[in-house]
């Protein structure tokens, strides 16, 4: 009895020594939109003016590369409403991702060829595209999600070997926003 309790006691101490190391490395920031966000500590952030909203850049100062490689998030207007509703199925080549690709396209004044295209399994209603960047060597990803009366763009940009870690870095900022 006396072995199990002192097994429970360490397992205990180093979950919460795991939640209080995760606690440690993260920053809290509230934008001008309303929403808060968790990020990794040692990333810096910026907020400005971006149409009617406002965007949210994150990046690691030592592995910005000179801009190429940061997160951003973007707030714009609810999408899907009874007029417009969620898609039943989206995927590459049906008439919503083909927008997308075309949205895209003339965001970055190049062609975008989408290469993800589907529902994301992390929100109700969510998109997730991967396309590549107007930066050679890098790719886009994105999760456009609804949360109350907003779409969230949650983007982020990286070079091909790097991408599986962005997009868990951009699915935690997606998850943390409150």
């Amino acid at each position: 009895m006396k072995k199990l309790i002192t097994k429970i006691l360490i397992i205990f101490c180093i979950i919460n020594f795991g939640n209080l190391t995760y606690a440690i490395n993260i920053k809290s920031f509230k934008s001008k939109d309303g929403y808060s966000i968790t990020y990794p500590r040692e990333y810096s952030i910026t907020e400005s003016q971006y149409g009617e909203g406002h965007m949210v850049i994150i990046a690691d100062p030592k592995k910005a590369d000179g801009g190429k490689n940061l997160m951003f998030i973007i707030t714009a207007p609810k999408i899907f409403n009874s007029d417009f509703p969620y898609p039943t199925e989206i995927r590459l080549g049906d008439p919503l991702c083909n927008e997308l690709e075309n949205i895209y396209s003339n965001q970055i004044s190049q062609k975008v060829t989408l290469e993800v295209c589907q529902k994301t399994t992390l929100f109700k209603n969510g998109i997730k595209t991967v396309y590549n960047s107007m930066y050679p060597e890098y790719k886009q990803y994105q999760y456009s999600i609804e949360i109350n009366d907003k779409t969230f763009l949650i983007s982020g940009t990286c070079k091909i070997k790097n991408c599986l870690e962005r997009d868990r870095e951009l699915s935690s900022l997606a998850l943390s926003i409150k």
